[in-house]
């Protein structure tokens, strides 16, 4: 009897423990429920929780191919871009002004802005602020053997011929001056016909509106060449950091720091030095008054 009571305790501590998970189970299950009826409850009476807040997007068009002045514009043109952050100038997708006809052409990948619908000169448009567009004669020289494209920077070098007794000098006259138009192009690729590139020999620069005059008399008094450049990016310094010093400015070159000295003969002396006269051979002969040396053998 004993014996069965100790294999019926087993047993009994399992039953205890599978009904304590039931009710703890049906606990669960209750609480369950009342928080799915509360939840449709508040939906009914129109409360909902509150949603999270979603960050601003801002939707822009796009250039998809070549648009020429002249051309209106179709949504085919363009494609929808979002950004985070607004853009100064640019149009948003519900102010396209579809079917308006444009008088300023649109490479691909530009982006639609108030300014290109703006009814303004190309030069307003590709000269930077504090610039100002000077046209150049351009040769195949001139031209870095015509690989010069619009976007490009070059430093300006002119050579000046000497005037009387002065000498020939060179130096670099500007510094990463950015090419606007090259025969009238303002873009790579641009559609113009051979004849009008032969006719517009031209290249057109924008330059500093302090330099202006010395370029100006610069293309008068010397001979000017274009070197091509890569600019460097530009670096946003640290505000609180040291400023670094000034470069020193470039001096000018003279020919005569090119020319090497030619060699320097020996110096002779002014003074021939004669060997020293044998007094036993020398006759002086006198004739009235008159006398001359005469050497003997």
């Amino acid at each position: 009897m004993k014996s069965r009571f100790v294999y019926f305790i087993p047993s009994l501590l399992m039953a205890a423990l599978a009904i304590a998970l039931a009710l703890f189970g049906l606990m669960k299950y209750d609480a369950a429920e009342e928080a799915q009826k509360a939840l449709s409850t508040g939906s009914e009476s129109g409360t909902t929780a509150p949603e999270a807040e979603q960050a601003p997007v801002y939707r822009y068009v796009v250039a998809v191919h070549p648009i020429e002045a002249g051309d209106t514009l179709s949504a085919e043109s363009f494609i929808e871009i979002e950004t985070a952050s607004p853009i100064e100038g640019a149009i948003a997708v519900a102010d396209v002004p579809y079917d308006l006809t444009i008088e300023t052409a649109l490479e691909p990948g530009e982006l639609l802005t108030a300014q290109t619908l703006e009814k303004q000169s190309l030069i307003r448009q590709i000269v930077p602020d504090g610039h100002t567009a000077i046209a150049l004669e351009m040769s195949g020289v001139a031209s870095i053997g015509g690989l010069l494209k619009p976007g490009d920077f070059v430093d300006v070098v002119a050579s000046f011929k000497g005037r009387a007794d002065g000498e020939s000098s060179s130096k670099t006259l500007l510094k990463s001056i950015e090419v606007l138009a090259v025969q009238g192009e303002t873009t790579v690729g641009s559609a113009s016909s051979d004849d009008e590139r032969r006719r517009n020999s031209t290249m057109v620069l924008a330059v500093p509106e302090e330099e202006v005059r010395a370029l100006v008399l610069a293309s008068r008094e010397a001979q000017l060449n274009f070197t091509a450049v890569k600019r460097s990016p530009v670096v946003i310094a640290d505000p609180e950091a040291e400023k670094p010093e000034a470069a020193e400015e470039e001096t000018a070159i003279f020919l005569s720091d090119l020319i090497p000295e030619a060699p320097r003969a020996p110096q002779r002396s002014a003074t021939v030095e004669r060997p020293p006269e044998d007094p036993g051979r020398k006759v002086q002969v006198f004739e009235g008054s008159e006398a001359r040396n005469v050497y003997v053998q």
